[in-house]
């Protein structure tokens, strides 16, 4: 996710972590089957939740109390064991299971239930977001799974979700989409008006770049296209042209106040979008480049967590996003604008940051809760980066990215694993310990922007 309004966004789901963090706990699949009622202004959910690894007689999930749920329980055999829940703090759900399958390690829970789509951002544009922040389906914060989502609206309706688009079938009135996605975090959906939005595909690397563009200034839209396919052929190749999907898809929502990726998925809100007019381009653009590189690293094929600590999971999955962000505005606008994106690093840094209210970085969690910590993730993380960059050398750096993205890609990884793989490329260790010291210290050191 980009700096701007990141705060915002981490505050929305900062409480979901605290109440959906089931140790050891998996949910390996989804087979998800909605209906969106216009009339009714509801949707109406069927859906079955694979869970691994049940070792106690309950599961706290992350779900909307908006929902009215009508039925919820476990098959076994031809007989349906109903689950007793309760909804608990805001948007947590706890399911009691009995006693006749606690004990089982693998079980899939059927959920049915409705609610109304005013309950989600959206409702004054028409353009209806079912986001993670939404929490319009169960699920634990982070957890890895296969999605499978068919969608019926009415024929003037368009939907979009991550993953591939396997089918769009059109009858009398209504449209119904097939979806399907693996290894994902998050399984969002949009449901707009199909004249709502502007919708452009450009093709790059033989993939299918689409837009959908709420702006109507076609200069911005243009320079939006461009960035986002450059810096896609840019990750694509440097990550030797793996990406899993047939498409890529960037859609514009007014309401939103941030930029963030979800796989397959870049979802750009439109005061970002209006920075072009007083921010300059280079502000402006480079968080969406940011998102585009998400693709790939931190929340498309490589993911972060740890259910039982966070350390370096911020500059794991943020701060080296960033640089190699940057990595790709310097060969967008040239050398001079990865420089110039170090000095504004450093001058934020600088700004914002003082011995009183830094947080090293190290420990910095997943969600933040202060402006600074968000400005040491991305401005002194990428400072920090640089200078491993710098120590390794460009041949050692680009061998040691990719080898890392290659052993972990589809996969959780932790700053174990991270440091481990350095190790491959710092035999005396002496680059390991001088990150490690940049990671858990405060202030700059020897750290500088110089490239």
């Amino acid at each position: 996710m980009t700096i701007k309004n990141i705060l915002t966004f981490s505050l929305l789901v900062a409480s979901q972590v605290l109440y959906a963090n089931n140790l050891n706990t998996d949910i390996t699949d989804y087979i998800i089957r909605a209906d969106y009622d216009n009339t009714a202004k509801t949707l109406n959910v069927n859906l079955q939740m694979k869970v691994d690894n049940l070792h106690s007689g309950k599961i706290d999930l992350i779900f909307t109390h908006f929902a009215k749920i009508s039925s919820l329980y476990v098959q076994e055999g031809k007989n349906k064991i109903s689950l007793d829940y309760l909804f608990f703090r805001k948007d947590s759900i706890r399911l009691i299971l009995p006693e006749k399958i606690k004990t089982s390690k693998k079980q899939t829970i059927t959920f049915e239930y409705s609610f109304p789509i005013d309950s989600v951002s959206g409702s004054k544009s028409g353009i209806y977001t079912f986001s993670r922040a939404e929490k319009w389906y169960p699920l634990q914060y982070n957890d890895l799974s296969t999605h499978t989502l068919t969608i019926s609206v009415p024929d003037n309706f368009t939907t979009l979700s991550t993953g591939d688009l396997i089918s769009k079938v059109e009858k009398i009135r209504r449209k119904t989409y097939l979806w399907s996605d693996k290894y994902n975090f998050t399984c969002p959906l949009f449901i707009f008006e199909s004249n709502a939005l502007k919708f452009i595909t450009k093709t790059t690397e033989n993939k299918n770049i689409n837009f959908y563009f709420y702006t109507k200034d076609t200069l911005i839209q243009n320079k939006f296209i461009n960035i986002v396919c450059a810096s896609f052929a840019y990750f694509y190749n440097f990550f030797n042209g793996d990406y899993p999907y047939s498409t890529y898809s960037y859609i514009e929502i007014p309401d939103y106040q941030a930029g963030s990726a979800t796989g397959s998925l870049q979802v750009f809100g439109t005061p970002l979008i209006s920075d072009c007019y007083s921010n300059g381009l280079l502000e402006c653009l480079k968080p969406a480049s940011h998102e585009v590189a998400h693709e790939w690293w931190g929340i498309g094929r490589l993911h972060f967590k740890d259910k039982t600590k966070e350390e370096g999971l911020q500059f794991l999955r943020e701060s080296i996003n960033e640089y190699l962000n940057i990595m790709f505005i310097g060969q967008y606008w040239g050398a001079d604008s990865l420089t110039k994106c170090l000095q504004i690093a450093l001058s934020y840094y600088k700004q914002y940051v003082n011995n009183d209210n830094e947080k090293v970085l190290f420990e910095i969690p997943q969600q933040f809760s202060t402006w600074e910590e968000a400005v040491v993730v991305y401005y002194k993380g990428v400072l920090i980066v640089n200078e491993l960059r710098k120590m390794l050398g460009d041949t050692k750096w680009e061998k040691f990215i990719k080898k890392y993205y290659s052993t972990y890609k589809n996969k959780y990884a932790t700053y174990n694993d991270f440091i481990r793989t350095l190790s491959q490329f710092d035999k005396k260790g002496t680059i390991t310990t001088r990150l490690n010291n940049y990671l858990k210290t405060k202030g700059f050191q020897e750290i500088n922007w110089n490239n």
